[in-house]
């Protein structure tokens, strides 16, 4: 983890956790000392992709839609706007780890998700895009008719308690239909996760999501790609997802484990005509719940918990040191009272003709650096301050006070002029005939 803490608006951005074509993932905290180290992920749109105007409007468009949800398995946001130009959204931290790291973790330990976790995880996911397909306006209620179209593996973050939450809503909304707009091309990589409709361009509801959650229900389950092989194209997954009938198969054709009651769900969300899909994401929640308390009626969240630590038990053993590490060092920054090896990275910094455009403006950022430097030199100052010239200053402040009430002034003059003092000793003396001469009334 990287000594280097970036000053980015009123966050302070503690670690690079991801980073795509399209925006970097921080961990980071409130830029105030009485925030007490609680930990959230900004997420910064990158430059170029800020630039092209069609994404920026719809991107801040889908945001402002999106803050209003609160639900359990949605990641919930807390903040958004812009720094230097450069878009972000601020958002809750989920301690845990995306699908796609999980199946990554299991293969790479040649082992199966279990049939119940898997279960577990997509009625999960279900209900999060229920709550969002049918999320109403808050204050005229216009049903907004949220649909995520990137529904996959990695928007899909199981924490080390069992919960799941769906996560990048208003950025996949935003960039999907970007692509729409432009015809320049996909998403790379997510191919495999979109709906046929999707991949065709035409108008899409909440049942594409539903295939697509569809495709990962059926990963889990098998533990193998439905519509990615090695060695593929994105144009020939593209034509398997066209004829996605040929190629979807009941999950038990890999794993003969898997009930036919459960084969029936699975293959139903993964219909080609989204006729004959569920209607609504609560539909397809509904069938898995209705078979996990048939075959695992003991299943709780914390069985999921469970398996996530256990597979990730160093990383998060790990990640917990370096996380209460680097926040204490920006508790120490914003204290004043870090070491000098610890950087604070502003964004001026990172962008000097951005700092001076804004040099004039003395706005949010430009305050906060200069409050930030000032405690930092007074901190110094005061570790650098030995006990002797603490001493001192203590010695002039009771000298002073002495002078006040008494005549201590020889003394003072002894311990600092001795000479001097001499010398104006011997002038009074000779000048005390002339003073009474001259004293106030007598001419």
């Amino acid at each position: 983890m990287s000594s280097k803490i970036e000053m980015f608006g009123n966050y302070m951005l503690l670690e690079k956790i991801a980073s795509g074509g399209m925006a970097e993932v921080f961990l980071a905290r409130p830029a105030v000392r009485e925030g007490d180290g609680r930990l959230l992920v900004v997420k910064r749109i990158l430059p170029h992709i800020a630039s092209q105007h069609e994404f920026l409007n719809m991107f801040q468009r889908e945001i402002q839609i999106i803050m209003g949800f609160n639900h359990p398995h949605v990641v919930q946001l807390h903040d958004f706007g812009a720094v230097d130009g450069q878009p972000y959204i601020a958002m809750e931290y989920i301690e845990g780890k995306s699908l796609r790291e999980v199946n990554d973790r299991l293969r790479d330990t040649n082992a199966m998700m279990p049939m119940s976790v898997a279960m577990s995880l997509i009625a999960q996911a279900a209900s999060g895009l229920y709550y969002a397909h049918t999320f109403q306006h808050k204050t005229n209620g216009t049903p907004l008719n949220a649909i995520h179209r990137d529904i996959s593996p990695h928007n899909l973050i199981v924490s080390f308690d069992g919960n799941l939450k769906v996560i990048d809503f208003g950025i996949a909304k935003a960039a999907t239909s970007m692509v729409e707009l432009s015809r320049t091309g996909t998403i790379k990589g997510k191919v495999g996760y979109f709906s046929p409709e999707q991949l065709e361009g035409q108008p899409l509801d909440a049942r594409s999501d539903i295939f697509s959650l569809g495709v990962v229900a059926w990963e889990l389950l098998t533990g193998q790609k439905l519509f990615s092989k090695p060695g593929d194209t994105e144009v020939s997954i593209m034509k398997r997802v066209h004829e996605c009938e040929k190629h979807v198969v009941p999950p038990s054709s890999i794993n003969n484990a898997i009930p036919a009651e459960v084969d029936q769900t699975i293959l139903t969300a993964l219909e080609k005509d989204p006729n004959k899909r569920f209607r609504e994401a609560r539909e397809f929640q509904a069938e898995l719940r209705r078979h996990l308390l048939k075959f695992f009626p003991d299943h709780t969240y914390a069985n999921t918990g469970e398996l996530v630590k256990e597979l990730f038990r160093a990383d998060m053993i790990k990640h917990h040191q370096q996380t209460k590490e680097v926040n204490q060092r920006a508790q120490e920054m914003l204290a004043g009272s870090a070491d000098d090896d610890t950087a604070i990275i502003t964004v001026g910094e990172l962008n000097p003709r951005a700092l001076n455009e804004k040099s004039n403006e003395r706005g949010h950022i430009t305050e906060e650096m200069v409050a930030m430097r000032l405690s930092k030199i007074e901190a110094a100052l005061k570790q650098k301050a030995s006990t002797r010239h603490y001493m001192m200053l203590a010695f002039y402040i009771v000298t002073i006070i002495a002078l006040k009430f008494g005549d201590l002034r020889g003394i003072w003059l002894d311990l600092v002029a001795p000479n001097a003092h001499a010398e104006a000793m011997s002038s009074l003396a000779t000048s005390r005939p002339v003073a009474k001469a001259h004293t106030p009334g007598r001419r």
